[in-house]
């Protein structure tokens, strides 16, 4: 079988043809499916150069990037690319192998350390680290839990992982996978996912703006491609688009995307269909739909008194973490809470507004990014009680590009009153996603102690703020522990919270979960309904919540502070190494970590993750017994 795709069939008969392999592949033993995971790691070991090819074509006509940055962008995607294809695989690979009984390391994978948060908390269990290249790599001091929902798992003997025949779906069957368009491997995880854990043969589109994914898929799944399994598409104009979501041979779709794309398939191309269906609860789409839709995204400082080692630390993972894709990403932070009796305050806004005019502007690619920054713009220079700012990075020196300044907005709520309240739902950069790069800093009005501080918080986040995927907490060490901050974890309905770090290197723990609040429904999604990762094949699984350390030892990802040659050097080292841990790509990292002192530094953080993560590929990648 070629790379090339079958086009002289209609939709509806790649489906129907995919549809009548779905039972074989539920009833397919589980050994052999580790063999088509295994193949994939094989593979990948092999596409060096397909992933430089892929990651370049983005650089060049996707970001637009000038001469002078191409290398540091195809870098940077590479390294991404690799690290989540590689990770998720090479875990599933070992996932299996347990459900086999031939993992070396089962008891460390089934032996979770559980407890139970007080007498009507919920229970909880540690998902990270547990591989040993999890306690070494750059995450090394970070500690990750599942919370169960509390009205299923009352005590900790209830915890029981590798539960998957209660994940897999009802019965067997079709799963169009929508791919995502802001990060390639997501669509290679979110069919991985559907595969494996959910036990749905696969149909993905791919997203117009990532079709180079479909090289990568086409070589990592070959077996799966030519035993009838998986299918997939490059460009589908959108009658066949249409055909395909509507076809009856499809059980359910899963897409990574926008709201208004999810809610124009389920219910609708119009805002008059979408009611008059909501209201019959007759959605158009009939095929169930799961999905992952984003969100506004909160960055929680909890009102302490910090120290300059720490407030600078931080300052650098806020940065790093909206600067990161252009701020193209479902978890990018967008709205910074902050207590107006915090002190240090304007201090920790400045060291933020140091890291974006140090650094480069971001490159904002995504379709329609200055238009969106435009219109936060263009409402907040006349709205009252705000200010906003543009803090002007570095530009590249042949000129015009795709990078767009950071664009600041600043405003305070008061939740003491009804009327503040409602006031703090109506506000524009609440309710609107930007996608793109605007930070806003939101300064509550606070009243009394940081316990009551962090209450109103809790009710800025749920009522007030869109979505429900992750936020992210400053908060120093000893106050994490405190009572009040517990009960807030648990209160914020989100999926995934992260204490002192971006929320997206905790999506990366892929024992952990990823997706919404449970409460979400398809009536009314707004993050969407479900999750992926779950490696752990749990049950009941509610949120992640993961942590580290106020003023961490290990360094930032992508920070954006750091020197761009050495990240850009070691990036593609690394990638190369990952994807293939020859010694021929190890003398490669060598000559980048032996270069100038000036570059060790700033160049280990990404030593440190890879280094990790490429031990674990070697690790597992051995035949089944």
């Amino acid at each position: 079988m070629t790379d090339q795709v079958d086009s002289s069939l209609s939709i509806d008969d790649k489906l129907e043809r995919l549809a009548s392999k779905a039972k074989d592949w539920r009833l397919l033993g589980r050994e052999k499916k580790l063999e088509y995971i295994l193949y994939a790691v094989d593979a990948l070991s092999k596409s060096v150069s397909l992933f430089e090819e892929v990651c370049t074509t983005y650089a060049t006509e996707l970001r637009k990037v000038p001469p002078e940055e191409m290398d540091y962008f195809v870098a940077e995607d590479m390294l991404v690319h690799a690290v989540g294809t590689g990770g998720i695989l090479n875990m599933y690979a070992e996932s299996y192998k347990v459900l086999i009984g031939k993992s070396t390391i089962r008891d460390t994978l089934t032996n979770l350390e559980t407890r139970k948060i007080g007498e009507n908390g919920p229970v909880v269990a540690k998902v990270f680290p547990l591989l040993e290249s999890e306690k070494t790599g750059m995450y090394k001091d970070a500690i990750g839990e599942v919370y169960f929902a509390q009205d299923k798992v009352t005590t900790v003997d209830q915890v029981k992982p590798f539960q998957l025949e209660e994940l897999e779906d009802e019965e067997p069957g079709v799963c169009v996978v929508l791919g995502a368009g802001n990060y390639p491997s997501l669509s290679i995880l979110d069919t991985v996912y559907q595969l494996f854990q959910k036990g749905n043969v696969v149909f993905v589109k791919q997203h117009f703006m990532r079709a180079g994914v479909e090289k990568v898929m086409r070589r990592l799944f070959k077996p799966l491609y030519d035993d009838g399994y998986m299918d997939s598409e490059e460009h589908i104009d959108m009658d066949r688009s249409s055909a395909m979501v509507y076809s009856p041979h499809v059980s359910q779709i899963h897409m990574t995307g926008g709201k208004a794309s999810h809610d124009t398939i389920v219910w609708g191309s119009t805002i008059e269909e979408q009611e008059r269906r909501k209201a019959k609860k007759d959605p158009k789409l009939k095929a169930k739909m799961t999905s992952e839709l984003g969100a506004i995204t909160p960055y929680i400082i909890v009102q302490s008194e910090y120290t300059q080692e720490e407030l600078d630390y931080q300052a650098r993972v806020l940065a790093a973490a909206k600067w990161i894709n252009g701020g193209a990403s479902c978890n990018a932070p967008q709205v910074v809470v902050m207590s107006s009796q915090w002190e240090q305050r304007e201090e920790f806004v400045s060291l933020v507004e140091n890291c974006f005019t140090d650094a480069y502007c971001p490159v904002a690619y995504y379709p329609g990014s200055q238009a969106r920054v435009d219109r936060f713009r263009e409402h907040y220079e006349v709205a009252e009680a705000s200010t906003i700012s543009s803090w002007m990075g570095k530009l590249p020196a042949s000129g015009k590009s795709n990078h767009i300044p950071l664009t600041a907005i600043h405003f305070e709520v008061d939740l003491s009153t009804q009327e503040g309240k409602e006031a703090a739902k109506q506000q524009y950069a609440l309710r609107t996603e930007v996608f793109g790069p605007v930070l806003i800093f939101c300064t509550v009005k606070a009243h009394g102690t940081p316990e009551n501080y962090m209450e109103q918080v809790v009710e800025l986040c749920n009522d007030c703020i869109y979505g429900t995927l992750s936020c992210s907490i400053m908060v120093q060490d000893h106050v994490a522990e405190e009572p009040y901050m517990e009960r807030a974890y648990q209160d914020l309905q989100y999926g995934t919270i992260a204490l002192n770090f971006w929320t997206g290197a905790a999506f990366s723990m892929s024992f952990g979960i990823w997706g919404g609040a449970p409460n979400e429904t398809v009536e009314d999604a707004q993050t969407g309904v479900g999750h992926v990762n779950n490696v752990l094949f749990l049950t009941n699984a509610d949120k992640f919540v993961a942590r580290k350390p106020c003023l961490s030892e290990t360094p930032i990802p992508l920070d954006i502070t750091a020197p761009r040659p050495a990240l850009t050097a070691t990036s593609k080292a690394f990638a190369k190494y990952i994807i293939q841990p020859s010694l021929l790509h190890f003398v490669g990292v060598l000559a980048v970590l032996v270069g100038p002192a000036i570059y060790l530094v700033p160049a280990g953080f990404l030593g440190l993750v890879a280094v990790g993560i490429s031990y674990y590929i070697r690790s597992t990648k051995r035949p089944p017994g």
